[in-house]
């Protein structure tokens, strides 16, 4: 569905030059822009700005007839996703904002079209203008008309708040009382072994919580901690959300996924910490020694590093399968879909009604959203357990298939070795036996 974008302009041109156009900026090339001088770089930088609105008010102008098209069919945001190659709440965002723009802000869309407002300082716009009524946004899209030409970010999202407090001066404690309903925790997972927890509060209660941790931090360091501010900021928070009952370090309520080899020292690759990805060994080994850990052995194919069979501690045959295959998936099954599979379904491929059979070859993690989508119409999930994929199929007959990843990497046999005849025996560390979950 996609393509390379032919473009020519005349030879010679210029950035700045009379007969420039603002798409000429898209011909050019590595060997091009080598050649420019300062004032042609911020031509074809200007060129590229007014580019970007056009671009930002077409696609708002398409995903606003898909809604229409679509009429909130289940999976609509999931079909732009695929296309535009974003998350599926990204896509829902997007046609949220689209069906705003074209509704409630036809001249900040004007504006987008003429090259003059960007979708990021669009989409401040449409933020606090959210909770108005349809009335009360176009007045204020009324009065921001050719008043954000020229305008950073910042300043349009002042220029916003101004003009919904003149349109509903009334209405400020309404909106707040409105926004303090999506306070919310996220968890952005991170590069190097780092995630970040984002928090949106109300305003007091950030700034109480915030105050009470760097005046402690403030503390420590006039005692001679030797910690910077943001260090200890950080590890206070830690301590007040994860160890309020001062236990030594936090229990490894999450799954960890290591080889033997890795959880006795002797190596340092494979290990990879569920909902976030590969972690080094020592990091690994340290979540591992904590006392609050659940230890499970997870015999593995070493060929394929697919999951062959869990320890039997504790568990009955069902619960081991769904084990399992958390195991060898991590995540949701299906692509794009990044939540984490403790956090999923246990979803049959072939339900029993058609003769499927609860195992390990036709089950599946599933979230909940997508075990309702792909019973939808038109929505189409195979999977094909020799290749190790799980491919998609949406109503408008996009394919897109996800290969499935290792729960360790397979290893490389040296010739003339003989293929393994069955699973092999792992020793499972000695621990105490738990009602709790396995963390990994």
């Amino acid at each position: 569905m996609s393509g390379a974008i032919r473009l020519d302009r005349s030879p010679g041109c210029r950035p700045g030059d009379p007969e420039w156009h603002d798409h000429d900026a898209l011909t050019l090339d590595a060997r091009d822009t080598a050649t420019l001088s300062d004032t042609e770089v911020l031509a074809a930088l200007a060129s590229l700005h007014a580019l970007r609105a056009r671009a930002g008010a077409v696609e708002a102008s398409l995903l606003a007839r898909f809604d229409r098209l679509r009429h909130d069919a289940l999976g609509a945001e999931d079909e732009v996703a695929y296309t535009l190659r974003i998350t599926r709440h990204q896509a829902a965002d997007r046609i949220t904002q689209a069906r705003q723009l074209v509704r409630r802000h036809p001249m900040l869309l004007a504006a987008m079209y003429g090259g003059d407002v960007e979708p990021y300082p669009a989409s401040r716009v449409l933020d606090i203008a959210a909770a108005l009524d349809d009335e009360q946004a176009r007045r204020v899209d009324e009065r921001l008309d050719g008043r954000l030409a020229g305008k950073n970010p910042t300043d349009v999202r002042r220029i916003a708040r101004r003009a919904v407090q003149s349109v509903d001066p009334d209405g400020q404690l309404l909106r707040a009382r409105r926004a303090r309903t999506g306070r919310k925790v996220e968890l952005l997972p991170g590069e190097d072994t780092m995630s970040r927890l984002i928090a949106d509060l109300p305003a007091e209660a950030a700034s109480a919580a915030y105050t009470s941790i760097d005046t402690e931090a403030r503390r420590l360091r006039r005692q001679g901690e030797h910690r910077s501010l943001d260090q200890l900021r950080a590890d206070i928070l830690t301590d007040r959300l994860v160890r309020p009952g001062g236990t030594a370090s936090p229990g490894a309520m999450v799954y960890l996924h290591m080889p033997i080899d890795a959880a006795l020292g002797i190596g340092d690759d494979g290990c990879e910490l569920a909902g976030y990805g590969p972690v080094p060994g020592a990091i690994a080994r340290h979540i591992m020694s904590n006392a609050n850990s659940v230890w499970r052995k997870v015999i593995c194919d070493p060929a394929t590093g697919a999951p062959l069979d869990l320890g039997r501690r504790r568990y009955r045959p069902n619960a081991a399968i769904r084990e399992i295959i958390h195991a060898r998936e991590r995540e949701c099954a299906i692509p794009g879909c990044h939540r984490t599979a403790q956090h999923c379904e246990y979803d049959l491929v072939h339900s029993h009604a058609t003769g499927g059979d609860t195992s390990v070859t036709n089950g599946e993690s599933a979230c909940r959203y997508h075990n309702n989508l792909k019973e939808q119409p038109g929505w189409r999930v195979d999977f094909d357990h020799g290749a190790n994929t799980v491919t998609i199929t949406t109503p408008t007959g996009q394919r897109i298939t996800r290969k499935r990843s290792p729960v360790l990497t397979p290893r490389q046999r040296s010739a003339g070795s003989r293929e393994p005849t069955g699973p092999p025996e792992v020793p499972a560390p000695r621990v105490p036996e738990s009602d709790a979950p396995p963390p990994f």
